[in-house]
Formats: C-alpha cells, structure tokens, sequence
C-alpha cells in the first residue's frame, strides 16, 4: 500500500472511531426526552397492566372518565364532571371533541365498552374484582353516561382511576393493545423494542400538549448504569430508582438538580400471624420496639425517608395521629418478651428463633440485614434468607414465611385497610398476606367502604389506625421520600407523592 492510501485508509478509520464514539457519549437529542426505569414495562394494556411501570406509562398514553392529581384528589378526565342520583348511582358528563390516537372521536359507548371488558370475565382481568361492584353502565344521553353500583362505595372513584378508556372500534383479536396501544391521552405509542418503548405528543390531544414532542421509556436496570447514563447525558431524568448515597452525591453535583417529596408509599415488615410465636402481640410489639428506624433513616437512607407510624402517611387526608407510637426502646422490647414467655434464660444463647426473609435487590438487603442485626440486640436468632423476585413474593403470596419487608406503593385511600385486614381477604381471596383476623377491624373496615360522608369515613378510620397500631399486623417502618434526578437544562421538573409520571408532560430542554 502507497504512503498516500495508507494515510487515508488510518484517516477513514479515524472518521469512523469518533462518530462511534460520538454515538456511545452523545447527549440525548434535543426534541425527545429520556427517563430511565429499572423494568421493563410489561402490558400496555389497561386491563392487564398491573406492574407500576406499565401502569406509569398508561396515564400518558390512555384517558380516563377521572384522574388522580398531585395530592391524590380524584379529579376530572374524560368526564368533565358528575353527580350523584342517589348513594349507588353516579352520572357523568362526558367532554366533547375527544379523539383517539388513531383520529377516531370518542363517545360514550366507548366508556360503556371498556367498563364492561374490565368486569367480563371472559377478559380475565386482574382488575375485575374492583369493577363487578358495577351493577349497570349505559349511555344515559349523547354526553352522558350513569353507572350504577350494587351498593354504596366510598372507594369507587379512586378505582375508577385505573379503568382508562380503550376504543371500542379496534378489533384487540388481530392488534392487541399491548403491542398497538391506542388511546386519547397526551402521548401516543411510536414503538418498542427490549427495554425502550418511544412515545410522541399527540397533537390532538383535549388537556394541553406535552412540552417535548417525543418521550422515551429507557430500561436501565443495574444502578451503577443508571448512574453512568444520567451522567453522560444519555439519560434525561430519573425517578425514585437510585441508592440513597448517589442520589447525596448528585444533591453536591452543580451539573444536576434532585427534588425531593414525602411519598403515599410505607415501606413495612409484615408478620406470619399462623406462626405460633408471631401470634402473640406482645412479641410483635417487642419487635417494633428493638428497630431503631431513625437510625436506618438517617445512616443507611441518607434521610431519604421519614419514620411511619402506619399505613397511611402524615400527607394523607385519613392520617391519624392518634395511634400507638414505638420509638426506639430496647427496655421495653425485652420486658414485652419476658411477659410473652420468652426470657433469656441462663445457659441459653437466644430467646427465640425467627426466619427473615427478603428480596435479592440490594437496598432490600442491606435493610434486612441491619433489621436482623437490631432484633439479635434483644436475643433474638434471626435466620436471614434472600431470594429471586419472584420465588420471595411467591413465598409471601403462599404464607411460607415467619418475617419479611415490602412496600405499598402510593396509598391513597384507606380502603387498603380492608384489602390488607379484613379476615375475608386472606388469600387466596385478597392481600391479607399476614393472616390477621380482627371482628372489630372486620367491622369497621366494611363500614368505611360504604360510608360516603368524608368527616364520619374519616372518623372510622381512625379508629381503625388505632386497633391496627395496637395489634400490630405490620411494622410499619417509614414513608419513603420520592425524588428526581435530572441535568440542569431541564425545565419545570417536578416530583408528585404518588410516583406519578404526569409532571413529564411540563419539562422541557
């Protein structure tokens, strides 16, 4: 090869070097933004979805009759208000001018169409138990539609939030909506591939445009990678989703701006009532009063939390003060153990033997593991085992277990407590994954649901956060502070208390 084709054979490859490079360091363009989860999202399906990154994604993509806003009120969507004949029967007045993605108009039949799929049961949707309260949905006028519900229900409009209206006119058989999404929402669906679904703003959309013209759903899983990105610009914004140390660390970066905000979330340790030792309320409260949480709080989540005194947190309009508080009480621990008939006797190395069991995440771990630590304070063997996802919840679903933490994500109504309580919801029938059998909470539970009046539903669920504080079915550990990482070009960031992804819809470059 010549001098001069061998210097522009090296030149060449040099060309093709940095536009590589180029490519791996590039920012992210300027029209499109970036926000990095950790899964994928799994169903674009309303009816399906029940993972809270699909669910994330469809607020944006589909519309509802009602929303949820920043302070968890229910809110107008599709309907542009509602009221109410009598205490089972709602009427509202559906907004004009809508169109779906694909320029078909909305109407109401569409609303009766996708109500009625969610409770068939040939659909076999996991939110069917939620919408079989419905009795009757029918086009009452042109504008109108009228739901009527079997009986009175004070959480029906907080569940209507996850029925987003599907289009009758597309046939699901040939395009499913999880791979063909179509809705009237203010992003529309572009495509997807593995780890990255692109939307792009739906011009006729009836709220407002989004300010960016496309979105982009990055998965992102190993923490370090979800760092490297939003470093390297090649992830825009991220939410809730990075260890407590980096999320300090971009706090003192000028490069970067991190928001924070109290969440609806309780992270919680949740006893196995069956078990012979865990069923004795002394032991439960022994073991509220030996975990220091201020000290997790502050040393292992960097102060990215605040202490729980129950399933609600303070931001709640349910919240109660007025419950049994556990502070840190080593004391009073061991006495509680000593009158429940596990004394430290001489001779002996433990009171008791308990299994603590967990996820493989690794913040799951570490907290486990300083838990476990702060129960061997107070003679307590405590076994920790760690598995896969799936295999632990399948063990927690199932009742294989004596101990183990988990979180409700984004509490909004305290019907929770009926879901995760009441005797009638031990599985397999619902979420009483605990085994807790109350008459009172039973009763005051089943009251809550059908008492429409706020002050009086605020009033019986206070007394219910009193029994459940004082039976203790769960430990309630802290409230999780949510948060944003983004670069500093971006614009109106902003972070809501229920992970919610509409404040996207305002940023801008």
């Amino acid at each position: 090869m010549s001098y001069t084709k061998h210097m522009r054979f090296h030149l060449v490859s040099l060309c093709i070097i940095l536009l590589l490079f180029q490519a791996c360091t590039s920012a992210t363009q300027k029209n499109a933004l970036i926000l990095g989860v950790e899964a994928d999202i799994k169903n674009l399906d309303p009816r399906f979805a029940t993972d809270a990154y699909s669910q994330r994604a469809l607020e944006l993509i589909y519309s509802g009759l009602v929303r949820m806003d920043k302070k968890g009120n229910i809110v107008p969507d599709l309907a542009t208000g509602w009221s109410m004949l009598d205490d089972k029967t709602y009427v509202f007045k559906i907004r004009e001018g809508v169109t779906f993605h694909d320029g078909k108009g909305l109407s109401p039949s569409d609303i009766v169409y996708t109500l009625n799929s969610f409770k068939d049961e040939k659909t076999a949707s996991p939110f069917k138990a939620a919408f079989s309260k419905i009795q009757k949905v029918e086009v009452s006028n042109p504008s109108e539609i009228k739901i009527t519900l079997d009986k009175p229900d004070a959480s029906f409009l907080t569940d209507l939030v996850i029925a987003r209206i599907i289009p009758q006119h597309v046939d699901v058989e040939t395009k499913p909506l999880n791979e063909f999404p179509v809705g009237c929402g203010p992003y529309q669906f572009i495509e997807s591939s593995i780890g990255l679904v692109k939307l792009k703003k739906f011009e006729g959309y009836f709220g407002g445009k989004a300010s960016m013209q496309e979105l982009h759903i990055k998965t992102v899983a190993d923490d370090t990678t979800r760092i490297t990105l939003l470093q390297k610009k090649q992830v825009d914004i991220i939410y809730n989703i990075l260890p407590p140390e980096a999320v300090k660390d971009f706090e003192k970066d000028s490069n970067f701006d991190v928001r924070k905000t109290p969440s609806f979330s309780v992270k919680y340790l949740i006893f196995n009532l069956k078990d012979p030792i865990l069923k004795k309320q002394k032991v439960r409260q022994a073991l509220a009063y030996a975990l220091n949480r201020e000290q997790i709080i502050k040393h292992v989540l960097e102060g990215m939390a605040v202490k729980a005194d129950g399933v609600l947190s303070p931001n709640n309009p349910f919240y109660s003060d007025d419950v049994k508080k556990y502070n840190y009480d080593i004391f009073a621990a061991k006495k509680l153990l000593d009158e429940a008939g596990y004394p430290k006797l001489s001779g002996k190395e433990h009171r008791l033997s308990l299994e603590y069991k967990t996820s493989t995440n690794p913040e799951a771990m570490r907290v486990a593991t300083i838990l476990a630590n702060q129960l061997r304070a107070i003679d307590i063997n405590v076994k920790l085992s760690t598995y896969e996802w799936g295999t632990f919840y399948a063990d927690i679903k199932s009742g294989n277990f004596q101990l183990a933490s988990l979180i409700w994500v984004g509490v909004t109504d305290p019907n929770l407590y009926h879901v995760i309580f009441h005797s009638s919801m031990i599985p397999p029938q619902g979420s009483n994954r605990g085994y807790f059998s109350n008459a009172v909470m039973d009763q005051l539970t089943t009251l809550g649901q059908v008492t429409l009046d706020p002050l009086r539903r605020k009033s019986i669920y206070a007394q219910v956060q009193k029994i459940a504080s004082e039976e203790l079915p769960y430990i309630p550990l802290w409230h999780p502070l949510y948060f944003s990482v983004s670069h500093k070009g971006l614009k109106n960031v902003d972070v809501w208390p229920n992970g919610s992804y509409w404040p996207l819809l305002q940023v801008t470059k």
